[in-house]
């Protein structure tokens, strides 16, 4: 399968505050180990749910108990 992103490949992104569902953006998660920042695709499950997607890594799973910040969406050209 043909990778979506490849290694050294730039992507604009832009400021927002929303990410639609199947969109891709720069997320930061605060827990007890302090800010980590992700570039993940949003993805809505069939129980209403989110996943924070990665096509090469563990999904991360959106818990109330997590610090979860939009920074910015992909912009595709």
């Amino acid at each position: 399968m043909e990778k979506k992103f490849h290694d050294g490949q730039i992507v604009f992104v832009r400021l927002s505050d929303d990410c639609s569902d199947g969109s891709y953006g720069i997320f930061t998660i605060t827990d007890k180990d302090g800010i980590k920042v992700f570039f993940k695709q949003k993805k809505m499950q069939a129980d209403g749910s989110y996943v924070l997607h990665s096509l090469n890594e563990k999904n991360i799973r959106i818990f109330l108990t997590l610090k979860i910040k939009l920074l910015s969406v992909l912009q595709l050209w």
